[in-house]
């Protein structure tokens, strides 16, 4: 017997503007999608972290990180941020460096995911919340 899949949403397919870094989370390039994130007229953000196996991230990298989005928080998106973080290292970056800015009393929001799969289905939920 065949099961019927249900169909999700692809952030390709609608109103949000993805940003992708492959396989190096480095400081510079994470700053420059940053810049673009908050330079965008986009209120959705996808962010994808794909296959990072390697980073230069450091203590102070997260530091400077942190301290670049609180210095342009009211640039920050007003709908959903999402952050699909695939492997351990992006989990990690991502979770810290949230938590931080929420501990020094940031208050954007993002909701990160460590499967494409999860974050699609939570933004099929959202939506349909949203609507009703």
């Amino acid at each position: 017997m065949k099961t019927k899949r249900t169909k999700t949403i692809c952030p390709e397919k609608t109103e949000f503007a993805i940003l992708t870094i492959c396989h190096e989370l480095n400081l510079r390039d994470v700053l420059s999608k940053m810049h673009k994130m908050f330079c965008n007229s986009y209120d959705k953000v996808w962010w994808d972290l794909k296959e990072i196996t390697t980073t230069d991230f450091t203590a102070e990298s997260v530091y400077n990180l942190t301290n670049f989005i609180k210095d342009h928080q009211d640039s920050y998106p007003k709908g959903m941020v999402v952050v699909v973080a695939g492997t351990e290292m992006s989990y990690v970056i991502a979770r810290t460096t949230l938590s931080l800015l929420r501990l020094d009393g940031f208050e954007g929001h993002a909701q990160i995911f460590s499967s494409r799969k999860a974050a699609l289905q939570w933004v099929k939920l959202a939506d349909l919340l949203h609507s009703s």
